[in-house]
């Protein structure tokens, strides 16, 4: 999946110490097209996720002990990615299906 985290937010609850309960993260997926130096154009949006606490804290996972892999698979399952993951999924169809060149812009170029 093409979801990165970018930032996240603790608070120590109880007797759980760094608990993760925001979670900044990205959405990147790349296109079929290029741009006009052959790199490929990728479509992409942020979000944020709240988490709630676990129902068992003896299922906590102490922040030290986090992995990437697990803090994406909790955030994947909240609403907010989804909403997200559709919008840039179709994005990427438009741009794909479409007939757009993405070209650098007129002021940039000048130097």
């Amino acid at each position: 999946m093409p979801t990165r985290i970018l930032e996240m937010g603790v608070k120590d609850v109880g007797d759980l110490h760094d608990m993760v309960l925001n979670v900044l993260w990205i959405i990147e997926i790349p296109t079929e097209i290029t741009d006009e130096n052959g790199d490929i154009i990728s479509k992409a949006a942020t979000g944020t996720s709240t988490l709630s606490q676990p129902s068992d804290p003896t299922s906590f996972t102490s922040y030290e002990n986090l992995t990437e892999a697990q803090v994406v698979y909790w955030i994947e399952a909240t609403p907010e990615h989804a909403t997200v993951l559709t919008k840039v999924q179709a994005e990427v169809h438009q741009a794909n299906t479409g007939s757009l060149m993405i070209k650098d812009l007129p002021w940039a170029s000048a130097s």
